[in-house]
């Protein structure tokens, strides 16, 4: 269950979904693909997650594993962007798990990747895409000039990267001069 926009609630029971109001009538709504929805927001964004079998480059070879990706809905479940292959969560630190899907009226998502690399070993591998960061807004229209290989939030502003040299964002996700 989440709390949904307009004073609902998003309800899933067994891979359905339905917003029900304050009198307690039922809406079915749909959601993109086979998969659950990850996080609602106080304006009634959604994100989704799904799974999608991938052939992954590693160290010694390749590998067929499933990884995820993920759909970002408006408040009305109409997508917004589809096939993100990462979605940077602003709080993904905040244990008080009250994240916002956007920050400052911007997500940072990874899309359109073609490659995927997954090093051998490690306790913990990470999967690397051949994708950049871009900032999208409230309506999915992608709003940034630049792409960044890592973004980051602190202290009320957005910074991205090319290579080693971090930038200071201005508040569409391009880079301040």
């Amino acid at each position: 269950m989440w709390k949904a926009a307009n004073d609902q609630l998003l309800l899933e029971t067994g891979g359905r979904y339905q917003l029900c109001d304050l009198n307690g009538s039922l809406t079915d709504v749909s959601i993109p693909h086979t998969g659950h929805v990850l996080a609602v927001d106080d304006q009634g964004y959604v994100l989704c997650q799904y799974p999608v079998p991938r052939t992954v480059r590693t160290d010694s070879g390749t590998m067929n594993d499933t990884f995820y990706q993920y759909t970002l809905l408006g408040p009305d479940f109409t997508v917004l962007q589809d096939g993100i292959d990462q979605y940077y969560n602003v709080g993904q630190y905040d244990y008080s798990y009250d994240s916002e899907l956007f920050y400052n009226d911007l997500a940072a998502v990874r899309v359109g990747a073609s490659d995927w690399y997954l090093p051998d070993g490690g306790p913990w591998p990470r999967l690397y895409f051949n994708s950049k960061y871009m900032f999208i807004d409230r309506s999915g229209k992608i709003v940034s000039n630049a792409r960044y290989d890592e973004v980051s939030n602190e202290n009320d502003r957005w910074f991205g990267c090319h290579g080693t040299t971090e930038y200071l964002l201005d508040s569409n996700g391009n880079e301040r001069e």
